[in-house]
């Protein structure tokens, strides 16, 4: 046999013979070539791959790749990803999530913005300590963009991770922004002395996906439970004696958007867009009432807004309950000569 192809034996049974140790679950940490030439993982690039050696599927205790510390030569080090809610208001906070599994500990996670390496370093950041080869971390409070239909880019990496390239991105849609106003009524006459008769809603929804619709939902004050119900403005004439009454449950397939008021659309997609709407206040009783706007964008993402103010007409209708019967006496009368009727 040629001597070239007995060194070629004698040097893949010494490396078979120097990985053998890793079968009952200890660490591969290199591969000896010949008794006096020795590749180590290294996470430098020295232009070699110790997995290129023996079998590194006997390393089955690696929780990523094969060699400890991780070898660059060998292909990508390290895995890292965020865990966040895919859509977000304009300028609200966010919690999310980073795991990483590090190659070399300690180590620290750094938030970027943006999508590339070079973004600016925010000051979310936090330690994966020695040995920690699943480094999970939350960050609170993170603001995303103040403009509607904007895209938020976090990007998450590791001091170490940085100098390899390594990242994980993560894209956040901002909803668009929504403002909900009275025209021509100042905010601190809203509740006091409230508003009467016809008044023009505003609805300003802003978005850099452009602007597709807004829907406007009724709400009055229940003076029993002093809570805010539907009321029926959708499918009855304003004249009709249930309008702006309780006989709606929009959680019924039969009355689903009983409550919604008014639903405008523009198909020009503009970016920042007024939606003006009359809407006649005599037609309910006097009563504390919450209106809710919803504005939806290109890309069906939507905000909403909430104005309340009280109605404070002149002889107001009565709906739910009358002035009559609004009276403790009368009410004791009228339930007795019911009781004697029955």
């Amino acid at each position: 046999m040629p001597i070239k192809n007995l060194l070629l034996i004698l040097v893949f049974l010494s490396s078979l013979i120097y990985l053998s140790s890793g079968v009952n679950g200890e660490i591969c940490t290199g591969a000896q070539v010949c008794s006096n030439y020795n590749i180590d993982c290294k996470i430098v690039p020295d232009g070699f791959c110790p997995e290129k050696y023996g079998d590194w599927g006997t390393c089955d205790q690696q929780t990523y790749g094969k060699c400890t510390p991780c070898d660059i030569d060998c292909g990508t080090c390290g895995q890292i990803e965020i865990i966040a809610q895919e859509k977000a208001n304009p300028a609200s906070k966010i919690n999310f999530i980073v795991i990483a599994r590090p190659s070399i500990t300690p180590d620290t996670i750094r938030i970027l913005k943006g999508i590339d390496l070079s973004g600016a370093q925010t000051n979310f950041n936090s330690q994966c300590s020695v040995g920690e080869n699943l480094c999970s971390r939350e960050f609170i409070d993170y603001q995303v963009s103040s403009v509607g239909g904007d895209d938020e880019f976090i990007t998450a990496t590791t001091d170490n991770f940085k100098l390899q390239g390594i990242k994980a991105i993560k894209q956040i849609e901002i909803n668009p922004e929504v403002v909900l106003s009275v025209l021509n009524v100042p905010d601190a006459n809203l509740l006091n002395p409230g508003v009467s008769n016809n008044i023009q809603l505003n609805v300003n929804v802003k978005s850099l996906q452009g602007v597709v619709r807004t829907k406007i939902y009724a709400y009055k004050k229940d003076p029993k439970t002093n809570e805010f119900r539907p009321v029926k403005v959708n499918g009855v004439v304003d004249d009709d004696p249930r309008y702006c009454s309780f006989q709606c449950d929009p959680s019924l397939p039969t009355q689903k958007d009983c409550n919604l008021l008014k639903t405008v659309e523009v198909s020009t997609l503009p970016q920042d867009q007024n939606f003006v709407i009359d809407w006649g206040t005599q037609h309910c009783d006097n009563r504390e009432f919450r209106l809710d706007a919803v504005g939806y964008d290109g890309r069906d993402n939507f905000n909403d807004d909430t104005l309340t103010f009280a109605v404070n007409n002149a002889n107001p209708r009565c709906v739910d309950e009358c002035i009559l019967f609004n009276s403790r006496l009368l009410n004791t009368v009228y339930f007795k000569v019911k009781s004697w009727i029955s």
